[in-house]
């Protein structure tokens, strides 16, 4: 059975939740907690050992104990104990004392260290890291993530682009999907702006809104979409078209291929297909692929392989672009750490995919077509004039 402490662990419990504490640990205050110490009702000296001597143990222990807390005693009745000397108020030193009770003195470094980097080069995030504190003492990477996001928008963020194109060092594409509101209160306080909310934060950077499921555009002669060149449409729809191209270019992101569309031009009929990650995979079920000529790009990660393994399933002469070691290595210092998993290869890979999958998996990293989107371009309209 478990010893008891009289509610001391509960009350520090709940003042470790506080931001107050945090302000308290940086700011080195004193006293921060002082309360009266119910003393048990004695009515007969058979609960004397029952109730009382346990409880009075309890809180010499406490008072004897370098701990930080102190507690205060003094005489008076107990029942039929008579007159005793009895601890009747406790009072916490500091936020060390309540992190050393509840043995989370790694929490409290970790705080301390986060709060330092933060704040020595952006005092205006003080208050950010209050309302973090739980994310910046427990979750790995996160600090790192948080100073790199401060530093972009201290030196201009982008304009005109999507958000997953910031090119923010150790911040993927999938942070910046899951995260907004760390992008949205880090630009408040490093750029000293109130922005409420994501069509206010949208608006101000000139950002992007991300396309619909599956793209297309026509980058090439001889095809039109009813007499335009971009739609969003469902691959159910895309196989029920009569006219079609000669070469198809499916990119994984949609980054990336709206880029290509608003960007490249060709003198052959060819379009670009492009989705969000695994909603590509849905062209498996478009027929007159299998008279095309099909390349695929995609990011150098677990996912981008996997997809391209997955469409040469059904199209086994597809070719694909930028994922090769050679690539990969031209690009490694923009990579990102990537989720553990399997590390076998894939089916369907050629020798040179397979050669830059294995390298990936086995160094955990991944690398987003974001990170080098320029360099995407450039290559994909040069290498397709040259190869046409």
């Amino acid at each position: 059975m478990a010893t008891p402490d009289y509610g001391l662990t509960d009350i520090l419990q709940k003042l470790e939740k506080r931001e107050a504490l945090y302000q308290d640990l940086v700011n080195q205050k004193k006293d921060i907690l002082s309360k009266r110490i119910p003393a048990p009702v004695i009515v007969s000296i058979s609960e004397y050992k029952d109730k009382y001597l346990c409880w009075h143990n309890f809180w010499s222990h406490i008072a004897e104990e370098s701990n930080g807390i102190q507690v205060d005693f003094k005489y008076k009745m107990m029942g039929p104990l008579k007159k005793c000397r009895v601890p009747y108020r406790f009072t916490v030193r500091d936020a060390d004392s309540v992190f050393a009770y509840l043995k989370m003195k790694s929490k409290r470094n970790a705080f301390l260290q986060a709060f330092t980097l933060i704040t020595s080069e952006f005092p205006c995030m003080t208050d950010w890291c209050y309302r973090y504190r739980e994310r910046l003492s427990c979750e790995t990477g996160f600090t790192e993530k948080a100073f790199a996001i401060a530093k972009y928008f201290q030196s201009g963020a982008m304009k005109d682009c999507y958000i997953t194109n910031w090119p923010i060092p150790g911040v993927d594409t999938k942070f910046h999907r899951k995260n907004f509101e760390i992008f949205r209160t880090i630009a408040n306080a490093v750029l000293e702006i109130e922005l409420a909310n994501r069509e206010e934060f949208y608006a101000y950077f000139s950002l992007k809104e991300r396309l619909a499921e599956i793209s297309v555009g026509i980058i090439g002669r001889g095809i039109d979409l009813n007499g335009g060149t971009r739609c969003s449409v469902s691959a159910d729809e895309i196989a029920r078209w009569e006219k079609t191209p000669e070469v198809v270019f499916i990119f994984e992101n949609k980054d990336s291929g709206s880029q290509i569309a608003d960007n490249v031009k060709f003198d052959f009929p060819c379009m670009v297909l492009f989705g969000s990650g695994n909603a590509i995979l849905d062209l498996k079920h478009v027929p007159w692929l299998q008279k095309c000529k099909i390349v695929y790009s995609g990011d150098m990660d677990k996912d981008g392989f996997k997809i391209l393994s997955e469409l040469r399933n059904v199209f086994p002469a597809i070719k694909s672009f930028m994922m090769n070691i050679e690539d990969f290595r031209r690009f490694e210092d923009l990579a990102g750490k990537d989720r553990p998993g399997d590390v076998s290869v894939y089916d369907n890979l050629t020798s040179e995919e397979a050669e830059c999958f294995s390298y990936i998996t086995e160094k955990g990293l991944r690398l987003e077509q974001e990170r080098f989107l320029d360099k995407v371009i450039g290559n994909f309209s040069m290498k397709w004039r040259r190869d046409r």
